[in-house]
Parts: C-alpha cells; structure tokens; sequence
C-alpha cells in the first residue's frame, strides 16, 4: 500500500498531507497565514478585529492538533462571516427574525 493512503484512525496520514501540499501547492495553513495578513490590513473596528484573530488563532490551533482541514476550512469562512456581520451590527442595518440581516 503506498504511504499516502488513508490511515487507520480514519484521518489523513501526515504523507497524504504532504503530497496533497506538493500536488496542489497549498495547505490550509499557508491560506490560514495570508487570510491573516489581509484581514490584519482592514480598517475595521477592533471588535472586529479581535473576533477575526480569535477565530483564526482557534482554526490554526485545531489544525495543530489534528483536525481536518475541509472542517477547518468551513470554520475559517464562519470566522470571517461572523466579523462581517459584526461590522454590519455597528452599521445598523436590516435584521430578520432569528437576529440575522436581511438581504436588500
């Protein structure tokens, strides 16, 4: 069996990583680190900011600590989506019902 196969445990071996990042040129750690510089670039409120690099630094820990990238990658665009709906609170827009903003 080739060492990039599927491990026991049902994750991803750390060779399967490792080809995956030279086959495809990046790993979600790489994208983690520039989503982090761009977002650090933005004029928002710090807030906002904090709830961006609080997110962020939690995906980064459980991708350290083994978690799947494609369920981390989920959780970097909730991350991002919740700073976005910060920023739209303080600008006062639309809420429906259930607390979310509604679309014009």
């Amino acid at each position: 069996m080739p060492p990039y196969v599927a491990s026991n445990f049902g994750g991803i071996s750390h060779c399967k990583k490792s080809h995956t990042r030279k086959a495809k040129g990046l790993a979600l750690e790489d994208v983690l680190a520039e989503i982090s510089n761009e977002l650090g670039r933005l004029e928002v409120a710090p807030e906002v900011q904090v709830k961006w690099l609080e997110g962020l630094a939690e995906v980064e820990w459980r991708l350290g600590s083994g978690g799947r990238e494609t369920i981390q990658a989920g959780a970097v665009v909730g991350t991002v989506r919740a700073g976005v709906e910060l920023m739209e609170q303080k600008k006062g827009g639309r809420k429906k019902e259930g607390g979310r903003k509604m679309r014009k």
